[in-house]
């Protein structure tokens, strides 16, 4: 009997260790198949969030003007990305056309836009355009023949008049730009920034006594420069030259001295380094916006420039925190871009493009951060370089016309600045 219950007694032993074996050996599997169904139901969830994120997108740009803004606001879609664009009159725009995944090739990128039919031509041929001014192109090209020391090919800068001809726009009546508007001297070499052409002194002849590094930005409408330090603290104190806006009588700025346009804007050294200008020709006024957008601490300046040199400065609302690049005023009201005013949280999607029109309500023209505005002549059309969609680099060049939108079927009043 004591053998035997013995035995017994190892037998259970046996089947308990055997039970205990099998759990270890099925427990991993039970975790780590728990751990994949509940991964296989969290990335159902997140792709689930994602389809209903992409559905709302898309409801959004069905909603309202078919751009994510308030029904009446007129917005057209080039369906190109471009970051370089000029109004050639109140109708057309040249712009270059960047290759992107869906447009791969592009054989003449530069391309001008009518706006009244809608119609997009290639201008041939292939040239750098710098700027559209005073009806002439400036650019820059290749000079067939002529070669550099390194073996590349030479480039040149030249001015002509465009025609446009039935399925393409060209260039005729082309001179060398240097030979309009020569050097000082030798010394002197052509250079182009982003808002025009600048002649400075080769690196190799500079001599003690020569201007220390700065900035100038053109009124090419009244032949005059806006002097401002460059953009460090070291050079915020500057004083040589003298900051401000000075008279060049059209000509090229090659550092000249010019004359001191009185009385003169009276702005924070630090401010005036982050100026921008933008000429308005419905008023024969420069529109003065810095780009120290949405810091509180810094003081934020927006206004208008007089020809007698007097600045009028507006103010920004207090309900508004910041802007995208500047804003700029259109016939009907000011035109910008920023965050979502009513949200209390933003996210990366809640930028906006909005009018502050004349009873001053804001109206959202369309959905995404609107850079690099361009207005025409008359005020009316505004081109823009939007961004619908930062987190999948969904940029087109766009425009508004302000002239053509409506509010509850009635046309937009004229804004007194």
């Amino acid at each position: 009997m004591k053998l035997g219950s013995g035995a017994g007694r190892v037998n259970k032993l046996f089947k308990v260790l055997l039970a205990c074996g099998i759990a270890i050996l099925v427990l991993p599997v039970v975790f780590y198949g728990g751990l994949l169904v509940y991964a296989l139901l969290n990335v159902a969830e997140v792709q689930q969030r994602s389809a209903d994120i992409a559905s709302e997108q898309a409801r959004l740009a069905k909603a309202g003007n078919g751009f994510g803004g308030e029904v009446g606001m007129d917005v057209v879609d080039s369906g190109y990305l471009s970051d370089k664009f000029f109004w050639l009159d109140n109708d057309h725009l040249l712009f270059k056309a960047l290759t992107t995944k869906k447009i791969p090739d592009i054989p003449y990128p530069n391309m001008v836009w009518n706006l009244q039919t809608g119609v997009v031509k290639p201008l041939i041929p292939k040239l750098s355009v710098k700027r559209f001014h005073k009806g002439k192109l400036d650019y820059t090209r290749t000079i067939a023949g002529e070669f550099q020391d390194n073996g590349r090919q030479k480039w040149g800068s030249f001015q002509a008049t465009l025609r446009e001809h039935a399925e393409h726009w060209d260039i005729e009546d082309e001179q060398n730009f240097e030979d309009i508007y020569p050097a000082p001297s030798d010394r002197y070499e052509l250079r182009w920034g982003p808002d025009g052409p600048r002649y400075k002194v080769k690196r190799d002849l500079h001599i003690e006594g020569d201007y220390p590094v700065h900035s100038a930005k053109y009124l090419l409408e009244w032949g005059w420069i806006l002097r401002t330090p460059r953009k460090s603290i070291q050079a915020y104190n500057q004083s040589i030259p003298e900051m401000g806006l000075f008279a060049i009588d059209d000509e090229i700025y090659a550092q000249q001295e010019g004359k001191k346009i009185v009385p003169s804007v009276d702005i924070d050294r630090k401010v005036l380094a982050y100026i921008e200008l933008a000429y308005v020709a419905f008023l024969d006024k420069y529109w003065l916006a810095n780009r120290l957008h949405g810091r509180k601490s810094e003081p934020l300046y927006i206004g208008f420039l007089n020809p007698d040199g007097s600045f009028q400065r507006l103010k920004w609302p207090d309900n508004r925190s910041n802007y995208d690049g500047i804003p700029i005023p259109t016939r009907k009201g000011l035109l910008w871009s920023g965050l979502d005013p009513g949200l209390s949280e933003h996210t990366m999607y809640d930028s906006n493009t909005y009018l502050r029109v004349s009873d001053q309500r804001e109206v959202k023209i369309m959905k995404g951060t609107s850079l690099r505005l361009a207005m025409t002549n008359n005020g009316c059309r505004v081109a823009s370089h939007n961004i619908a969609r930062i987190d999948k680099a969904v940029v087109t060049l766009k425009v508004f016309n302000v002239c053509q939108s409506t509010m509850d079927g009635k046309e937009l009043k004229d804004v007194s600045y």
